[in-house]
């Protein structure tokens, strides 16, 4: 469905004087006045062919007829139209901001303002309130008129409105604070590194979130920053109240070549979690700092009991487990199955040798 632009109108007035102006050049073996007629064409095929044409030519001469192409019924010729004009660059900014209204070329829209780049300004506002937007749910009676434009509404265009102001407006102070509450999609992680140094003070307070998650991602990102800026955030993050905070900070730390005795504490104390993939990597970033991490020998053999009476837990279930389907005349897998507390006590025997450097083992 087509719907009227009303800025597009008013653009449409200021910059039709400007064509008759100027020299009405030949693209494509025709003026391009007669190819802006042939957008009047009842064939979809012969307007796309003049979009085409329209599009190559020089600096804005052809945004009047490109934005009355905006107006298309036929979808494919409305985003050909996106395409030409975002080539057009600056001149083309206010009837790309219009066409963010047509669900059926919205994306396309973000995207073509973002190839603009800086010139499109304008465009900054629109694109936070996109950002900032979830996507909306259709109604019943949206879904039975139109299925298809139904499911366009539910299209979600966050990841485009960020890469389009990423490269609009990089150190907008707006951009970052609303990329850290989403990074439990995981993928402004790599935006927010982009934005280098800009991103750290909204990823510094998302270490204080409410949300486990968006806490434990935020420190990913971080991670991925390591400049001196980011490494101070992240030492901030051992004095989190969150045992995951202070132990994830403490890993990205360790990675990034340090282990003083705030980290080496950090790392000893998240030993006391359940989640084994993370008692893993404490275990292993303890490790890596070597004889410095003389101060956790205590907590790694602590750590090592506990494993060792999980894994025997484990090697009983599985049996009675093997047991009871063996007994229906079952076969099951359960009697090869390995514990994983097995590789948490190898990982742990490694290092304490590290630490202690003479490969003995108390």
């Amino acid at each position: 469905m087509v719907r009227p632009f009303g800025l597009l109108w008013g653009v449409c007035f200021v910059l039709s004087g400007t064509l008759g102006c100027q020299r009405d050049p030949v693209l494509d073996g025709k003026h391009i006045s007669e190819w802006a007629t042939q957008l009047r064409s009842a064939e979809p095929s012969a307007r796309l062919a003049a979009v085409r044409a329209i599009g190559k030519a020089e600096a804005d001469m052809g945004v009047p007829a490109l934005i009355q192409a905006l107006r298309d019924e036929d979808v494919g010729v409305r985003k050909e139209a996106v395409s030409a004009l975002s080539k057009v660059g600056a001149p083309a900014t206010l009837a790309l901001l219009d066409a963010l209204s047509d669900v059926e070329i919205r994306g396309e829209a973000i995207k073509a303002l973002g190839a603009i780049g800086p010139p499109a300004k304008a465009a900054v506002a629109p694109l936070l309130s996109i950002l900032r937007g979830q996507p909306k749910e259709p109604s019943l009676k949206e879904i039975e008129e139109d299925p298809y434009k139904a499911l366009l509404l539910r299209r979600d265009d966050r990841q485009s409105a960020a890469e389009a102001l990423l490269t609009i407006d990089p150190a907008n102070p707006e951009t970052a604070p609303i990329l850290c509450a989403l990074v439990k999609e995981f993928w402004p992680i790599g935006m927010l590194k982009t934005m280098g140094d800009n991103a750290i003070p909204a990823l510094a307070q998302s270490l204080k979130h409410n949300d486990a998650d968006i806490r434990a991602k935020s420190i990913l990102a971080l991670a991925e920053h390591r400049g001196p800026k980011a490494m101070s955030a992240l030492r901030d993050g051992l004095g989190s109240d969150d045992a995951v905070v202070r132990g994830r900070a403490a890993i990205a730390l360790v990675e990034a070549g340090e282990h003083d005795e705030s980290i080496v504490s950090a790392l000893s104390q998240g030993l006391a979690s359940t989640d084994l993939d993370e008692r893993l990597k404490l275990v292993r970033a303890l490790r890596k700092c070597g004889p410095a991490a003389s101060a956790a020998i205590p907590a790694l053999q602590n750590a090592r009991k506990t494993a060792e009476q999980k894994a025997r837990e484990d090697a009983g279930t599985q049996r009675a487990a093997a047991l009871m389907f063996a007994s229906a005349g079952l076969e099951t897998g359960f009697g090869r199955m390995r514990s994983g507390e097995l590789d948490l006590i190898y990982e742990i025997d490694l290092a304490l040798r590290e630490i202690r450097g003479d490969g003995g083992r108390q």
